[in-house]
């Protein structure tokens, strides 16, 4: 399946150096422009991950005509931001699978019928198929909370799926 990447959820596997399991996850990956300038945007600031998705195998992506007037109608939305509304432009018009990290995303595009994924089910993809072991996923969510001053509310959930 094909996955578009919103920054953020990008942003977490590029600061744990584990964009791999992405790429091992999803047959292409592709990043919208407006992504690939908030890293850029990041990169100036001094922030070296970027340079980790520049170096990957993830495809730059931009929008054809019709995906502009999704694109349009979608940052008519309060709070969502230009990497989002090209990321489900791109997964509405190519059927493929959006990535966010943003509660108000997942919400939209379930109204909108975009199929989307936040990071906890991305996490328990990776651990339902087995990609790292289950000492391998408690490292990966210990980085995740300290690298990215993220808080994993369903980290029970996610090694669950080793029970399986």
């Amino acid at each position: 399946m094909i996955a578009i990447l919103d920054c953020d959820i990008l942003s977490t596997f590029a600061k744990i150096n584990k964009i791999g399991l992405l790429e091992g996850l999803f047959s292409k990956l592709l990043m919208p422009y407006a992504v690939y300038i908030e890293l850029k945007r990041a990169r100036s600031l001094g922030f070296d991950f970027p340079d980790l998705v520049f170096k990957s195998e993830i495809e730059l992506v931009t929008l054809n005509t019709k995906e502009v007037r999704d694109f349009e109608a979608f940052t008519d939305t309060p709070k969502i931001h230009y990497g989002e509304a090209e990321g489900m432009s791109i997964a509405k018009n190519r059927n493929a699978l959006f990535l966010t990290n943003d509660r108000q995303v997942v919400t939209l595009c379930e109204k909108e019928n975009i199929m989307v994924l936040d990071l906890k089910d991305v996490l328990r993809q990776i651990a339902r198929r087995k990609l790292v072991s289950r000492e391998g996923m408690i490292t990966i969510l210990d980085e995740i909370e300290r690298v990215d001053n993220t808080l994993l509310r369903e980290r029970d959930d996610v090694l669950k799926e080793y029970e399986k």
